[in-house]
């Protein structure tokens, strides 16, 4: 029972912060009502933000709530592009990480043992070329990352492995949102102006809905493709290599 201890507290705080509404109230709407003050604090205390952001990162990446994009985007937003996405990077790696070793301490010995033929073999395929799988799945972003951390603790690849793929993996996005987020107000301004003449006129049922997926590039989703492409695309000719060997 040890062994579900972690999975299980991780449950009960996202449970608990869920309840709370406290993960309802992260969105884009927000940031821009609290601008000025979060600005303060980067200004104020910066080591404390910036700690703090990480924690809140990790923290919700650990529990599997779907805020990434508009985090990264608050990250440049806040600290500007490069460190913004340094902040981003290492707050969703060490988050994800919190859920892959729970996924792996509380249910891979357990489920390996359950595993048919065919299932031990896709796991034992996966994990002789994991580097390439997983920055295919962190680049291509097919599957939601939680999905991802619990998917490859159960699977059981490599810690070391789970983390460079995971940094590497995301960083592509991960830029391109805090580029996003550090002229957040130019490329919201059509939105922006709407919203404060909204809020101006006293009406109580102004929002700022966007999702931040919106405001990437097609040029960029391209990109993304591509280098996903490569990814996969290495696994093919490692095989193949492999076969003729």
């Amino acid at each position: 029972m040890i062994r579900f201890l972690p999975l299980l507290l991780i449950v009960c705080l996202a449970g608990a912060i869920w309840s709370s509404g406290l993960a309802q109230n992260i969105s884009l709407m927000r940031l821009m009502e609290g601008r000025d003050l979060l600005q303060g604090f980067v200004a104020e205390r910066p080591l404390l933000t910036v700690s703090a952001f990480v924690g809140t990162y990790a923290a919700m990446v650990a529990m599997a709530f779907p805020v990434s994009p508009l985090l990264s985007l608050t990250s440049g937003f806040l600290f500007g592009p490069l460190l913004g996405t340094l902040l981003s990077v290492t707050g969703s790696t060490l988050g994800g990480a919190v859920l892959f070793l729970a996924a792996c301490t509380g249910f891979s010995h357990l489920l390996s043992a359950r595993l048919g033929a065919r299932l031990q073999a896709f796991a034992s395929g996966f994990r002789e070329d994991a580097s390439a799988y997983m920055l295919f799945l962190r680049v291509a972003i097919i599957f939601p990352s939680w999905f991802v951390n619990i998917g490859t603790g159960l699977i059981g690849i490599r810690l070391l492995t789970f983390l460079w793929t995971t940094a590497l993996g995301i960083l592509p996005v991960t830029l391109a949102f805090a580029f996003v987020g550090s002229g957040l107000e130019k490329a919201l301004a059509a939105e922006l102006a709407a919203w404060r003449a909204c809020t101006a006129a006293g009406n109580g049922l102004c929002s700022l809905e966007i999702h931040p997926l919106a405001l990437l590039q097609p040029e960029l989703v391209f990109a993304l493709i591509v280098l996903a492409g490569i990814a996969l695309l290495s696994v093919i000719l490692r095989r193949r290599w492999r076969a003729q060997g």
